[in-house]
């Protein structure tokens, strides 16, 4: 994340209500949240203060995070449309509909938006004005986001990583990995793919973190929870994957070999994503707290309850802003 996190001893600064659950990240952009609630609207926020400068229903449900690009805001729904509103007051710009159901966040390269469909489609489209680039087959449902790395797309379908490229759609390689269960969102880093396996499956040896080559798609490392819990996609920074899941355990990973450099067990499960600014590992477990943990030895550094399930949480200028499963947005920040 880019940062900087709150400072001193954090405290809620505000929360905002929505109608429906978040389940997804917010996008933080120019001191302006922008956040999708499960009902379909989109909200955009005062980071400072929390008041709502608009909302645009996007008419059907909507879990996959916003994109901000250039002038735009860009939120894809559940009823397979990818809408782009203006950054300024909400109103809608164009929209495309795809041929499926969207659940996993778009993402931007040069001046292209990448989305991915449950009906096995990914698309490019021309930011400006929504027109197609190109859409592939990429042969099984995408539900989770995708990631973008020098010019190639990284996205799990059902037990594989596909690599497509951004330029033209064409698929660079593919893999299986996991033998039961579906691949996380993946991440890239110093020419390596990191991703969580055996998502939702029931063999719970399938359950790992696996690391594989950007440019090959070869096997690398691969890390299971103690308790064959399932965990999730770590964040990566400064040479150490930071990994979280149901087993209640943070753990500290070397990047490079996978490796175990330390390991804290934490009051409840984890669910969302790790955020890594500086020193400081930001982590939120279902039903709270929200944490912040020294990234050199694990020590907790401070602690902030909240209520509901969340996502992962956005740091960003002085504030750490998540959303959870009742529907509350809160910012937490230290004296601004």
């Amino acid at each position: 994340m880019p940062g900087p996190g709150p400072s001193g001893k954090p405290r809620i600064a505000w929360q905002f209500q929505a109608d429906g659950p978040f389940g997804s990240s917010p996008a933080v952009v120019d001191g302006v949240v922008y956040a999708v609630s499960g009902d379909g609207v989109v909200h955009a926020l005062d980071l400072g203060s929390g008041q709502e400068r608009w909302k645009a229903e996007l008419g059907t449900e909507a879990s996959a995070s916003p994109l901000v690009v250039d002038n735009l805001v860009v939120a894809a729904d559940e009823g397979g449309t990818i809408h782009a509103l203006s950054r300024a007051d909400g109103t809608p710009v164009w929209s495309v509909r795809t041929d499926g159901s969207i659940s996993g966040s778009p993402a931007v390269v040069d001046d292209r938006i990448i989305a991915a469909t449950q009906s096995g489609s990914v698309y490019a489209l021309e930011a400006a004005k929504g027109k197609v680039a190109w859409q592939t087959a990429v042969g099984g449902p995408m539900s989770r986001s995708l990631t973008i790395a020098d010019g190639t797309i990284y996205v799990g379908v059902g037990g594989e990583i596909v690599a497509v490229s951004a330029t033209d759609g064409s698929i660079l390689w593919r893999v299986t990995v996991a033998t039961d269960g579906s691949v996380g969102t993946p991440t890239v880093a110093v020419g390596v793919v990191f991703a969580a396996l055996g998502l939702d499956g029931a063999d719970t040896a399938a359950r790992a973190v696996g690391t594989f080559d950007a440019l090959t798609g070869k096997l690398g490392w691969r890390y299971a929870s103690p308790t064959q819990a399932q965990i999730y996609t770590p964040a990566v920074a400064d040479g150490r994957a930071y990994v979280v899941g149901h087993d209640r355990l943070l753990v500290a990973l070397d990047a490079t070999t996978g490796a175990v450099v330390w390991s804290t067990t934490r009051p409840n499960e984890i669910h969302a994503l790790p955020a890594v600014v500086g020193n400081v590992v930001y982590i939120v477990g279902n039903g709270g707290p929200v944490e912040a943990i020294d990234a050199t030895t694990g020590a907790p550094v401070w602690n902030v309850p909240i209520k509901g399930n969340p996502y992962a949480p956005t740091v960003v200028d002085g504030y750490l802003v998540v959303g959870t499963s009742v529907g509350t947005l809160y910012a937490i920040a230290g004296p601004i």
